[in-house]
């Protein structure tokens, strides 16, 4: 238990030291000045107008105002003479049209997320405009940003070629991703809609509101044909996050069992769920839907259920529930990068690095251990299911059918016998003597000759074949698909079977042996009763005749 708290320990450490705030490193190439939020003509701030009232802008972070155009100055530093071909990129640009005037030209370079002013050789995520090889030092571009957002934006100026190569490597792990978080959906929700498993219906659904959510933050969706007029509507990122966080809290609420096990936690994280539920609605009325505090309102209540679905995991954790563990240790991540990116936003710190990444890719190890534990659960529950089975269908001596067992096994073959037109054989076996073996030998020697007879019989037997304890000393055997001649045969390799060799019970050696009744059922379900009396008089016959033997009436 303590290694195990260590080692959740050690991960809530490796994962706050991953979020430390990445510095951004001051890009000596170029200075950056705001020039202020007013929708000014272009022509007065190239030429100049508004390049009094620039202010310096630290560490190049682009913050713009949500649907206010806003103006920013680059000044070049240093000549690019001689260097490889550069490019002037906006990270993250999120639904954002950038427009950026460069040295000598009149008209400016326009990137947008979507639409004619996409750029399809990078990913939408990024605003980038080729610089002029004889860029020198102090020219200005200056840059007209609009976005429907307010998160804080980089701008990076770098080798054209080098943009590529990492432009190329950060969709490879995109698209691991999606496929991924894709693949556990469809999981997700088939096996929900399958096994009409709630909690993997949740998970799935989950996970596909996630999926479309990462998917608008990379504005990857608006590529996909007919998704293009939704970009920049942010009434459709907040209804995915709304959504996405109603579906999560509802599985982690039913995974954890928080109503029986923290009942004062779940009211709570119903209380989050109706915020949830209000602004989903909220976000969704024409007008009411662009108030900004919807967000603000959405991710405080993201940190109230992280933090409560923390505690009672942990809780869950100590007391050895595993659901709990499994939780803690799938979900721990994702809470964490979850909570940092909230705070990135509203405290309107610059994107991590690290976290455009992490984040998505800690849904993709939630949701994949998530699958487990609840695959882990449905075999927990499958093995005590087929432990109930194996009591109420099983004889617990033999470990064959019990009478009632049998008697259902062999009325099903039987109807199906009969719907095939096809003979079903019943061999009636009863064992010699067993009374004095009881007697002589005591009841624990007569128990383990009736579970050695029944290993024998078993291992006489054909895939198919049924075999149940009848009663007391007697089994009866069900042959599909076999005549007379070959169940007599097989009565007889099931009679050498049992009596080749002595059966040894501690110091005793017993010889057992078995008289075989034989009888053949033509015509289906309707004569089952009557085939069972033949074969039960065939086995008298065999008694009657010196036992260890098989009979069978005259046709």
């Amino acid at each position: 238990a303590g290694m195990g708290k260590l080692r959740i320990l050690m991960l809530v450490m490796c994962g706050l030291w991953a979020l430390l705030p990445l510095s951004a490193m001051a890009d000596t190439s170029f200075a950056l000045s705001r020039l202020g939020d007013q929708d000014a003509p272009a022509a007065d701030v190239i030429s100049g107008k508004f390049d009094t009232t620039a202010v310096a802008v630290p560490n190049a972070i682009i913050t713009p105002t949500p649907r206010v155009g806003g103006w920013w100055r680059v000044d070049i530093l240093h000549d690019a003479a001689g260097k490889a071909p550069q490019s002037l990129v906006l990270d993250a640009p999120n639904n954002t049209t950038t427009g950026a005037w460069l040295p000598g030209r009149r008209t400016p370079v326009v990137r947008s997320t979507t639409g004619a002013d996409a750029d399809p050789t990078f990913s939408p995520r990024l605003a980038v405009f080729a610089m002029p090889e004889d860029l020198r030092a102090g020219q200005h571009i200056y840059l007209y940003v609009k976005s429907t957002a307010s998160y804080p934006d980089a701008l990076r100026l770098m080798g054209t070629q080098a943009l590529r190569v990492q432009d190329r490597r950060s969709l490879q792990v995109n698209t691991l991703i999606v496929g991924t978080l894709l693949s556990l959906t469809l999981v997700g929700i088939g096996m929900g809609v399958t096994l009409r498993e709630t909690d993997f219906l949740l998970l799935g659904l989950g996970l596909a509101f996630a999926l479309l959510f990462l998917l608008d933050n990379t504005a990857e969706l608006y590529r996909i044909p007919g998704l293009a007029p939704l970009a920049g509507v942010r009434i459709t990122q907040r209804a995915l996050a709304t959504g996405a966080a109603i579906l999560m809290a509802l599985f982690v609420l039913r995974y954890l069992q928080m109503a029986q096990r923290t009942p004062w936690l779940a009211r709570i994280q119903w209380w989050v769920i109706g915020v949830y539920v209000v602004v989903m609605i909220g976000c969704c009325i024409p007008v009411i839907g662009l108030w900004r505090q919807w967000s603000r309102i959405g991710n405080v209540a993201m940190i109230v259920s992280a933090t409560v679905e923390f505690a009672s995991a942990t809780r869950g954790a100590i007391a050895g529930h595993r659901p709990s563990r499994m939780f803690l240790w799938s979900w721990l991540p994702l809470l964490v990068f979850l909570c940092w990116r909230v705070l990135e936003i509203n405290l309107g710190w610059p994107a991590n690095a690290l976290l455009r990444f992490a984040f998505p890719a800690s849904f993709v190890m939630a949701g994949v251990l998530m699958m487990i534990g609840l695959g882990d659960r449905m075999l927990k529950y499958k093995h005590e299911r087929d432990a109930s089975d194996l009591l109420a269908h099983r004889d617990p001596l033999t470990d064959v059918y019990n009478r009632r067992a049998l008697d259902q096994r062999l009325h099903a073959a039987a109807v199906e016998a009969g719907q095939r037109s096809q003979p079903l054989a019943l061999l009636f076996a009863d064992l010699d003597h067993f009374k004095r073996i009881n007697d002589e030998h005591g009841h624990d020697v007569g128990d383990e000759c009736l579970r050695e007879v029944a290993r024998r019989i078993r291992g006489a037997l054909r895939f198919g074949d049924v075999l149940g304890r009848y009663g007391g000393e007697e089994f009866v055997v069900g042959l599909p698909q076999m005549l007379a001649r070959d169940a007599a045969a097989m009565g007889e390799r099931i009679r050498v079977a049992v009596g080749s060799m002595p059966i040894a019970c501690g110091e005793v050696s017993v010889l057992v042996t078995v008289s075989i009744g034989v009888a053949i059922l033509h015509d289906g379900v309707d004569g089952f009763d009557e085939a069972i009396r033949r074969a039960d008089q065939a086995l008298y016959v065999s008694k009657r005749g010196g036992r260890n033997r098989v009979s069978m009436l005259p046709a």
